[in-house]
């Protein structure tokens, strides 16, 4: 497991910003205590794995083997880009890196993230086409690539899981431009703007 990549973007604007010393990251530390508590609380440090989930940001879940489950990167300022070993995360069950300034392609190794259920890309400055990768996402869940600067069509593999897999939620900027996109849940404009696509909330499960 390797999410170090995510520690390149340093922070921008004090506390309000990522500090990775704060959460441990790249220390002696197994990663699965790489957490800290989210900047509006007083306590820094590491936290007890089985509570505060709902207020700690960094590596916030891992399992009985102590491998990596859930990523909550959310409103952090960060800067770089997701690195494609992100795919060495094999257990990796929810990637939450919304609101942040994380630019660069989608990697294609998130394809070979089978465990997937929750994918939060969302509010970003992602750009290029989204890769049709997602054909083994038997597990995801939601998926929210909206607010960022992709372009082209949905891809075939994510309209399919959506449409014949447990894909309940898909949000991208579909709001007439710049993504095409017939099986989405959920169209934005790309700035504030988001409408439910009745068509697809009735009955696709």
């Amino acid at each position: 497991d390797d999410p170090t990549e995510f520690a390149s973007g340093r922070a921008r604007g004090g506390n309000g910003g990522w500090d990775s010393e704060m959460a441990h990251f790249l220390t002696g530390l197994h990663e699965c205590h790489w957490v800290k508590k989210s900047m509006n609380d007083q306590f820094w440090g590491i936290l007890n794995m089985e509570g505060d989930t709902d207020r700690r940001v960094g590596v916030t879940k891992c399992n009985v083997d102590m491998e990596v489950t859930e990523i909550r990167l959310a409103d952090l300022n960060m800067v770089g880009f997701i690195p494609e070993e992100i795919k060495y995360l094999s257990s990796l069950e929810s990637l939450d890196v919304q609101n942040n300034h994380l630019a660069g392609h989608i990697p294609k190794g998130l394809g070979e993230l089978d465990e997937l259920k929750y994918l939060s890309l969302d509010g970003n400055n992602f750009s290029g086409t989204i890769p049709d990768v997602f054909e083994n996402l038997n597990h995801l869940e939601r998926a929210y690539l909206n607010f960022n600067d992709f372009n082209g069509s949905m891809p075939p593999s994510l309209c399919t899981l959506r449409e014949d897999g447990s894909l309940a939620d898909l949000w991208s900027d579909c709001g007439g431009y710049p993504i095409t996109c017939t099986c989405c849940t959920v169209c934005c404009d790309m700035v504030a703007e988001c409408d439910e696509m009745p068509s697809q909330i009735e009955g696709q499960s």
